[in-house]
């Protein structure tokens, strides 16, 4: 009853509470769906467009490094 009335009464601390109930991530990773940013920034990552410019995908530091090693070559 007390936290109820108390998060009623306080829009910060409300704000604050639900701001960690989120469902989905703010920006995850392509490859291994590591999340990358929730509020704040969890792991380094890069963001960059698709072919045609009208999609941006976010892919970890991990994923980049682990795609660049292998080649088609090698």
């Amino acid at each position: 009853m007390l936290f109820s009335l108390m998060i009623k009464i306080n829009n910060d601390l409300k704000k604050l509470i639900f701001c960690f109930l989120r469902k989905y991530p703010k920006k995850n990773c392509y490859n291994c769906d590591r999340v990358c940013m929730w509020d704040k920034k969890l792991c380094d990552y890069i963001t960059y467009p698709l072919s045609d410019n009208s999609i941006l995908v976010n892919e970890c530091i991990i994923c980049l490094n682990n795609n660049q090693n292998t080649s088609a070559y090698t």
